[in-house]
């Protein structure tokens, strides 16, 4: 079996790391454990292809998520998906998704500048977090 862990380069080699420990349990036990830092390299995306069994997105930054995004459109496998991260890092899809769940939330919107807020302040105050 061979993972593709997707991360950055300064993370995963930092003294004491939990996922340099683990990789070295999964190569104990034959898995061949493939590193990936996008920020490092140009890439094609017309090359890249999914020839990992599974991968792990361990990064967040937008060349992470973008090229976990390329693998995902590739058919890749990928422990927490592609659209479950993004979404989960975009309140405003987060805060959707809870709503469709039915969970109990205050009334909500967004804008994109501050004006735009103006006549919901007519109705009484309100709470702007950014």
């Amino acid at each position: 079996m061979k993972i593709g862990v997707i991360t950055k380069r300064e993370k995963a080699h930092k003294p004491g790391s939990v996922m340099r420990e683990t990789i070295g349990v999964l190569e104990s036990r034959g898995v061949t454990v493939e590193e990936i830092y996008p920020e490092d390299a140009c890439v094609d995306v017309a090359r890249l292809k999914a020839d990992c069994d599974l991968y792990l997105l361990k990064s967040g930054t937008d060349a992470a998520l973008s090229f976990a995004g390329v693998l995902d459109a590739a058919g890749a496998k990928i422990i927490n998906p592609y659209q479950t991260v993004v979404a989960m890092r975009d309140k405003i899809i987060s805060t959707r998704m809870l709503q469709a769940a039915d969970v109990p939330l205050p009334e909500t919107w967004f804008a994109s500048k501050p004006e735009q807020l103006a006549d919901l302040l007519k109705e009484g105050p309100i709470v702007v977090k950014p």
